[in-house]
């Protein structure tokens, strides 16, 4: 099985490495892609007043400004080549006013109302142009609501609305698609741990597919691309915010679910940190005291320590030389820590206006598929393992002859009367075959084995399923039953008895069995099956005696 998973392994990384190739050549395809109108990008020469200093810029744009303080860009609008009707530019968290010359022909953020701040969120703005827009002054003003994002102007694009939208598209697919793929993905891994049986490794999917889920959800809606099918913009910046809060809790959640964290006490500590912070995030935003990106900063603290524990203690048990069960983890968690801190220093000291979680989309693509792939590896092996020992276990308790339960079930069974005393009342009976060694000696042990199995086969089919029966010796059999009457027993008996000698017909082989029945009435079970052997041997005699009346008299004809 090895060999096959290291095969499949070879077949996925193969099957990547041709994909980034095929993506990362140049390819033309005349006519078959929906990017036929083109874009003007409009980064020219911009004039930037803040704080009644003006500069010359080019798009993408930072000044300086604070919080409060507004910010004008404007540029003189020239004639394309191109069909441009309107403008498009991603707001940052900016109160913004778009003139043409002195006219108002667009605004972003003003009219925001929610119940939990009114602060303007970040998405895509596209404004329609009036026809005569050549050689006009486009002015675009803005104020800042948060310090880092003040003063901060993305590049302006122009042309069509649909290719316009269609940018945003371009932009924003790959993310998209990769982060939707993952969610996908952790849904059936989700569905898959309500099914499992086994409880380790259903906590594990599960928590694996619901950090996945949380985190690839929150990923897709950072990319931006939620504007293409959702208008409600300031709902769905909240929710980033709490899907992103979330985030820590449901990795440290994981990574307990692995035996080397699971009574690890700085992870304990860290989950109660994490649950901790968001609810006082929560607190903070719904009482208006502090909006969510002002409280990021308490979540980003225990991620990077979440991560620093995890590389201490796979870094101790190296120089221990302990063994790694969990390397996989290790080697997935440092993976997308060192990706995922990326974007948290980028936060902090990089440009504003770039993708602020396009590395931790990287790292959680490399994360989820080398964990996931880990998870179905357990999943394998347990399932190989589960299926070794319902073998051994059917090998340990069935009679590999006749199939049925053997001595072994039988004492199984036996032993749970002893224990629970005489809460129960079984009917025991015996039943013995007659002749065998007459029939090994005369026709062959083979022949033999085959009155043996029709002698189980006509029992089991007999008897009703609520009655076990169990081939305790060479030719020896027993039936037990806790729901059966003794008055039932005998009928079942008799049938048996008849069956057995039609089937002696066929096989042209005398087969028949000798029955001794006892009823557990506050005995025990061990004293009831003795009472029932003694009465088996008891009629064994006298159906002995019977037979050799019968063949006497057959002589004397």
């Amino acid at each position: 099985m090895d060999k096959y998973k290291k095969a499949a392994a070879w077949v996925m990384l193969l099957a990547a490495v041709c994909i980034i190739l095929w993506l990362s050549v140049d390819v033309v395809s005349p006519g078959a892609g929906f990017d036929s109108e083109s874009v003007a990008v409009m980064d020219g020469e911009w004039t930037a007043v803040s704080r009644g200093k003006s500069q010359t810029v080019h798009l993408p744009a930072k000044v300086e400004a604070s919080a409060g303080e507004t910010v004008l860009f404007s540029t003189r609008l020239e004639e394309q080549d191109i069909s441009v009707n309107s403008i498009m530019v991603k707001a940052l968290h900016n109160y913004m006013r778009v003139y043409l010359d002195d006219s108002l022909i667009g605004e972003f953020g003003y009219e925001n109302e929610t119940p939990f701040g009114n602060a303007p969120y970040a998405g895509y703005l596209i404004i329609r142009l009036p026809e005569n827009w050549q050689g006009k002054v486009l002015t675009i003003q803005q104020t800042g609501y948060y310090d880092n994002y003040s003063g901060t102007l993305n590049t302006v694009y122009g042309g069509t609305k649909n290719a316009l939208v269609y940018l945003i598209f371009k932009q924003c697919a790959p993310g998209l698609l990769i982060d939707f793929s993952i969610i996908i993905v952790s849904l059936f891994l989700l569905i898959a741990s309500l099914f499992y049986k086994w409880p380790g490794i259903m906590i594990q999917l599960r928590a694996i597919s619901i950090f996945s889920m949380i985190t690839g959800l929150w990923l897709m809606l950072e990319s931006g691309g939620y504007q293409l099918f959702l208008g409600n913009s300031p709902l769905v910046s909240n929710t980033i915010f709490i899907l992103f809060a979330l985030v820590p809790i449901t990795a440290i959640r994981f990574v307990q679910t692995y035996q080397a964290f699971k009574n690890n006490k700085f992870m304990d500590l860290l989950y109660v940190l994490s649950l901790a912070n968001f609810v006082i995030v929560q607190i903070l935003q719904f009482t208006r005291t502090a909006d969510y990106i002002e409280t990021i900063t308490g979540s980003h603290i225990i991620i990077v320590l979440t991560f620093g524990v995890i590389l201490w203690e796979f870094i101790r048990a190296h120089i221990r030389k302990e063994k790694q069960g969990e390397l996989q983890l290790y080697w997935a968690c440092i993976v997308f820590a060192v990706f995922g801190c990326v974007d948290i220093v980028r936060f902090y000291v990089g440009n504003p206006m770039s993708n602020s979680v396009k590395f931790s989309q990287i790292g959680l693509a490399l994360f989820v598929l080398v964990l996931m792939f880990s998870a179905i590896s357990n999943i394998v092996n347990d399932r190989e393992n589960s299926m070794k020992k319902d073998m051994m276990q059917h090998l340990a308790f069935t009679d590999l002859l006749t199939d049925l339960p053997n001595r072994n079930a039988f004492e199984k069974r036996m032993e749970s009367y002893r224990r629970e005393g005489n809460e129960r009342h079984p009917l025991i009976i015996l039943a013995d075959l007659n002749c065998l060694k007459r029939i090994n000696d005369t026709h062959g042990h083979r022949m033999g084995d085959e009155a043996i199995i029709c002698t189980g086969q006509t029992l089991r089919s007999l008897f009703p399923e609520s009655a076990a029966v169990y081939r305790i010796g060479g030719d020896e059999f027993c039936i037990i039953s806790d729901e059966m009457e003794q008055s039932q027993a005998e009928q079942f008996i008799r049938e048996c008895k008849q069956s057995l000698k039609e089937q002696s017909h066929k096989v042209k082989v005398d087969i028949s069995a000798s029955f001794g029945l006892c009823q557990e009435n506050g005995q025990g079970a061990d004293l009831a099956f003795i009472a029932a052997d003694k009465e088996m041997y008891k009629n064994k005699l006298l159906d002995k005696e019977q037979n050799n009346h019968n063949v006497y008299k057959n002589i004397n004809r």
